[in-house]
């Protein structure tokens, strides 16, 4: 076993040594199994990074409540802060993980453009601003004609452990009527195929749909009352023939 220098453990602690100085020249030593038993505070560039007991991580949180405990200054990425968790691959976006302490939302952020945004009452809010849309027309009709073709299934999914019976549609199935709302993926990181839909990008299309039903069901009615007035007419017509 490995002969731990414990001196120079806690003198890191105490100096305030930055973790990944500390980490790249001396942690090599050691095994990181002792560092959830410990409880450390590591002061860099004035944010502090504690590990506590039970191996409870905190940024910027001296006192972690949970198992990873992040806290971060008002501002949103939006605005240029550099604020919240992000995830970022080599190449590609950063996503940020941001909680608005004014709205008591939980926002998502992609290169600082909010995304999605939770909200404490359940709701789920995606980006549709105005101010970032362009080529903004009016759906075509046809839309109902559409909607008709497509078939809602029941089904479980192979891999569930519940084998909970769900409703929807088949993604396959679905891109031959609105391409639009299924995302297909030849070969993602892992190298899989995969078939995804947006069930809330068909709203729009439900919408336009009963929009035209609903012209189609006015047109109708207005038929009905014409026919219903003129009926109404040859009666009377017919009870003054009867009189005379």
């Amino acid at each position: 076993m490995a002969a731990y220098n414990w001196a120079e453990i806690i003198r890191a602690k105490q100096t305030n040594t930055i973790f990944s100085q500390f980490n790249n020249k001396n942690m090599k030593r050691y095994n990181l199994f002792i560092l959830p038993f410990l409880a450390f505070s590591f002061n860099v560039f004035g944010q502090t990074m504690t590990i506590a007991d039970q191996g409870r991580v905190g940024i910027r949180n001296t006192s972690p409540q949970y198992t990873f405990h992040l806290k971060h200054d008002v501002g949103t990425p939006a605005a240029g802060k550099a604020n919240g968790l992000a995830i970022a691959p080599d190449e590609g976006p950063t996503w940020v993980l941001y909680n608005s302490a004014s709205t008591n939302e939980l926002r998502f952020y992609r290169d600082g453009i909010p995304e999605v945004y939770f909200g404490p009452d359940g709701t789920i809010n995606t980006l549709s601003d105005g101010r970032r849309k362009e080529n903004v027309m009016p759906l075509p009709n046809g839309q109902l004609e559409k909607l008709l073709k497509i078939t809602p299934k029941s089904y479980q999914y192979k891999d569930s452990p519940t084998k909970k019976t769900c409703a929807g549609f088949i993604a396959q199935e679905l891109y031959t009527v609105f391409p639009s709302v299924v995302q297909y993926t030849p070969s993602d990181d892992d190298g899989q195929e995969s078939w995804m839909v947006s069930y809330i990008s068909l709203v729009p299309y439900l919408v336009k749909g009963i929009q035209e039903q609903q012209d189609k069901i006015e047109a109708q009615q207005k038929q009905i009352d014409q026919l219903l007035q003129q009926q109404q007419e040859i009666l009377e017509r017919i009870n003054k023939l009867e009189k005379h």
